[in-house]
C-alpha cells in the first residue's frame, strides 16, 4: 500500500491563498487550515446590526470619530456597526494607553485587517473537522483550556482580534471584571469586541513597537508572522492620512 503524502503544508498554502484572494483575516498560528474561512464578502448584503452590551464604559476623550473610521475603512456599508463600535474604540484607546497618533494608527491597521474592516467579529462555526479539535480531550482543547463538552463552539473566536478558548475568555474576564465565561457572546458585542483587542495589545506590549513605527514588529506580535502585511500597510497608510499623522523624519 502506498503511503499517503502529508498534505498539511499543501492545506496551509491553499488556506493562505484563499484568504488573500478573499481579503480575509490571516489564520492564527494555532489554528488548522480552513477553520476560519469566512463566507466571501458580499458588499450587496447588509451587515447584521451590531449588538451592544449593557455597559457604561466611556472615554473622557474622543480620540477618533465614526466619520474618520469610515474614511479609513473606505465604505459606508458598515456605518451602523462602526457607529456602535466607536465609543468602544475610544474607551480602548484610553484604557490601554493607545493614546498617541502612531499607536492609534497601528492599532487600527491591525484590527481592521484581522476583522476584515470590522465585518467579521465572530468565527463561522461548521463545525469543520479542525473545529472539532477544539473539543476535549484533544491536545488543542487542552491548550485552549476547553474542559467541558461543547466548549469548542461556546468559546469560538470572537472580537476584532479573535479571542478563542475557555482559558482566554477567563483571563479576559479577570481583566475586565465581566463574566465572559458565562456570557461568551458579549465578546462579539460593543464595546468588548474592540476592548478585547486592546487587552491583547496591552498584554504583548505592542505600544512599544508602534512608537517606533515598526509595522513588521507590530504585525509579528499580533499575528505571529507577517501574513497580510500589504493589507495592514494599506490600512496604516489610510489611517495616517485620515488622522493626519506625519512620520517623516
Amino acid at each position: 500500500m502506498l503511503k499517503q503524502p502529508d498534505i498539511t503544508p499543501i492545506d496551509g498554502n491553499i488556506d493562505t491563498a484563499i484568504r488573500r484572494l478573499s481579503s480575509l483575516p490571516d489564520r492564527p498560528s494555532h489554528v488548522a487550515p480552513y477553520v476560519r474561512l469566512f463566507v466571501l464578502r458580499d458588499d450587496t448584503k447588509p451587515v447584521a446590526p451590531m449588538k451592544t452590551a449593557n455597559t457604561h464604559l466611556d472615554s473622557k476623550k474622543q480620540y477618533i470619530t465614526t466619520q474618520q473610521i469610515l474614511q479609513i475603512v473606505d465604505t459606508t456599508d458598515l456605518k451602523e456597526r462602526i457607529t456602535a463600535l466607536t465609543p468602544g474604540l475610544n474607551a480602548t484607546f484610553e484604557r490601554f494607553e493607545i493614546n498617541t497618533p502612531l499607536r492609534i494608527t497601528h492599532f487600527l491597521a491591525q484590527v481592521l485587517h484581522e476583522s476584515g474592516g470590522f465585518r467579521w467579529l465572530r468565527e463561522i462555526w461548521g463545525p469543520t473537522d479542525a473545529q472539532r479539535g477544539y473539543e476535549p480531550p484533544s491536545s488543542l482543547a487542552r491548550r485552549l483550556g476547553n474542559t467541558e463538552p461543547g466548549d469548542g463552539a461556546r468559546y469560538l473566536g470572537r472580537g476584532t482580534i479573535q479571542l478563542t478558548g475557555r482559558y482566554n475568555y477567563s483571563q479576559f474576564s479577570k481583566a475586565m471584571g465581566v463574566d465572559f465565561v458565562s456570557h461568551p457572546e458579549w465578546v462579539e458585542s460593543a464595546p468588548y469586541a474592540v476592548l478585547v483587542a486592546g487587552w491583547y495589545w496591552n498584554s504583548r506590549r505592542i505600544n512599544e513597537a508602534a512608537d517606533r513605527d515598526d509595522l513588521l514588529k507590530v504585525t509579528r506580535l499580533v499575528n505571529g508572522g507577517t501574513n497580510g502585511l500589504a493589507d495592514r500597510q494599506n490600512y496604516l497608510n489610510r489611517a495616517k492620512q485620515v488622522l493626519q499623522v506625519n512620520t517623516r523624519r
